[in-house]
């Protein structure tokens, strides 16, 4: 007797006699060989197809991934700050310095207390590090996808299953799970010197106007998440920004500052210094920057002051 071997690319050999009438254990009725054959074909190409599929899911799920990680790391605050870092270590001793982009490249050196300098310089590499391989693997598995079969990688994630998401649960947080992190983060605050009026808003601080605590108010009503006056490192400069507060949907920090003494001509003119400082450092008004107003004839307006967090946080 003969035997016909039918053999496909990773399956094991199916033997099938000559002129006799199989019956295949998927299905209740006797088979031709003609029809075996087809059968196993189509049963292989299935499983082809669906390995194809789990293939493509697989690579659209890390580009999800990666798109949420470089969203992530390209809010952090650490990448508005100039300069790098240069470390020098000399007789098992290890010296910080601060380089510009001023065609000095030793830098200046950072002392002891201006150690939270180095570390947010030395935050900043890491996180360009990172982001450039992320970036460069997104590129790389967008290619072979043909992005233009595979639809806008920002929708990915919405049309997985939920299987698929629940397998990414561990590392995506969700708005409120992230907004919640964000809010536990620990900061030293400005602090306001002894004898000067403090308000204290809902939430329990301290703050230092009425108008400052009608915001922090407003916000924490709004289930806006806040800090008061947590310290930001710009071009060498310490400075602390009335509020900084969070968008959970999109995940991106602002700085509200709130501008209250404009009939102070000193107070104007410390403002628009703090405004260049700001844009030196990529930190624009209506981009990531966002203010409030009063006057002594123009007090502040809270139904305004709604309608711009409304526009940018909610």
């Amino acid at each position: 007797m003969q035997f016909v071997d039918l053999k496909m690319p990773g399956q094991k050999v199916i033997s099938t006699k000559r002129n006799r009438s199989l019956k295949m254990p998927s299905q209740g009725k006797r088979m031709r060989k003609g029809e075996v054959i087809e059968t196993v074909i189509s049963n292989s190409l299935d499983r082809s197809v669906h390995k194809m599929v789990d293939i493509k899911r697989t690579i659209m799920l890390r580009i999800a991934e990666l798109k949420e990680m470089i969203s992530y790391l390209e809010r952090s605050s650490v990448l508005g700050r100039s300069g790098r870092l240069r470390i020098s270590t000399s007789k098992n001793r290890t010296q910080y310095y601060l380089v510009q982009d001023s065609g000095d490249p030793d830098g200046s050196y950072l002392k002891k207390n201006q150690g939270e300098i180095a570390r947010e310089l030395a935050q900043k590499d890491y996180i360009l590090q990172v982001l450039k391989a992320a970036k460069s693997e997104q590129e790389k598995l967008l290619k072979l996808l043909k992005t233009d079969s595979v639809g806008a990688p920002e929708k990915i994630y919405d049309h997985l299953s939920e299987e698929r998401k629940a397998l990414i649960a561990p590392i995506r947080l969700s708005d409120e799970e992230f907004a919640r992190k964000w809010s536990e983060q620990e900061y030293q605050t400005k602090g306001i010197p002894d004898g000067m009026p403090t308000f204290q808003t809902e939430r329990g601080e301290l703050v230092r106007s009425k108008s400052e605590m009608i915001i922090a108010d407003m916000m924490y009503h709004m289930g806006i998440p806040y800090r008061y006056e947590c310290p930001i490192y710009l071009s060498g400069e310490t400075i602390h920004p009335d509020f900084t507060v969070l968008n959970r949907k999109e995940r991106k920090e602002y700085y509200l500052e709130h501008l209250g003494r404009l009939d102070d001509p000193q107070y104007c003119a410390d403002f628009v210094w703090r405004l260049f400082l700001y844009e030196e450092n990529r930190i624009f008004p209506g981009e990531n920057l966002l203010f409030t107003f009063e006057s002594d004839r123009q007090p502040l307006r809270p139904q305004l002051v709604r309608r711009l967090l409304e526009k940018y946080l909610l």
